[in-house]
């Protein structure tokens, strides 16, 4: 059976609507001769909208080996500073420690277990920067999944037109490193 690294700091025990894809492509991927290995947040993430909901982890299959984000997580930035980061294009606390902390989570799990695949859940959007690292330091291919269109999603409002379009090129690069891009 292959085995398929899943990135994806949403998974039960949190909630929300982010958990809902992944969760099922974890239930349904043994039954498609692809076996499951996630690196995922931490257990205690709180993330409002992803709030906890143990009934979830009931839905793991058992067997499942789920790696975990060490580390405490920044606060997200509030306010002002948040406002700072977005104009300047500054990387936030969250993400940097994300990419870091999915990565040494990824290579303790390949260390594990020979993975074929890496499949990058998203968001946090900084998962494919982990999920390309990670990548081409296993020398394995790697699948992007927008679960929310990135760049192009009318929710997020950017402060000015270059921005914008700077981060559609950000999306754009980190895309075409992908071997696939799912959404």
């Amino acid at each position: 059976m292959a085995r398929v690294l899943v990135l994806a700091y949403y998974f039960p025990p949190q909630g929300g609507a982010g958990v809902q894809r992944t969760l099922k492509f974890v239930q349904y991927l043994p039954e498609l001769g692809y076996e499951p290995v996630v690196v995922t947040g931490p257990e205690s993430a709180g993330a409002e909208w992803a709030p906890p909901d143990a009934s979830l982890a009931a839905e793991v299959p058992p067997g499942t080996r789920v790696f975990r984000a060490v580390g405490p997580e920044p606060r997200r930035r509030r306010g002002w500073p948040a406002r700072l980061t977005r104009w300047l294009r500054m990387r936030p606390p969250f993400a940097r420690w994300w990419v870091e902390a999915a990565l040494e989570a990824g290579r303790r799990a390949a260390s594990e277990v020979d993975v074929d695949l890496v499949y990058a859940s998203m968001s946090p959007f900084e998962t494919a920067e982990a999920a390309s690292r990670l990548a081409g330091e296993l020398g394995k291919p790697w699948v992007a999944d927008l679960r929310d269109p990135w760049a192009l999603d009318d929710w997020l409002v950017y402060p000015t037109r270059i921005h914008r379009r700077l981060e559609l090129r950000r999306m754009r690069a980190a895309l075409s490193a992908a071997d696939a891009v799912i959404m």
